[in-house]
């Protein structure tokens, strides 16, 4: 899944927290929150390519 896809499922973009470039590889950390809860959620893109996600109180 792309980022492009993970915005279009979950209907708004994240925002970044962390990036880095090692050796021709993106690392993106993207975060979304629920503004009336304490729930949120995160993903880690490689090359535009989830490799993992993690969910919190929802």
């Amino acid at each position: 899944m792309s980022y492009q896809q993970a915005v279009a499922i979950l209907g708004s973009k994240g925002q970044e927290i962390v990036s880095d470039e090692i050796s021709g590889v993106k690392t993106v950390l993207y975060e979304w929150k629920d503004e009336k809860s304490w729930a949120n959620k995160n993903a880690v893109f490689q090359n535009d390519r989830l490799i993992s996600k993690k969910q919190f109180d929802l």
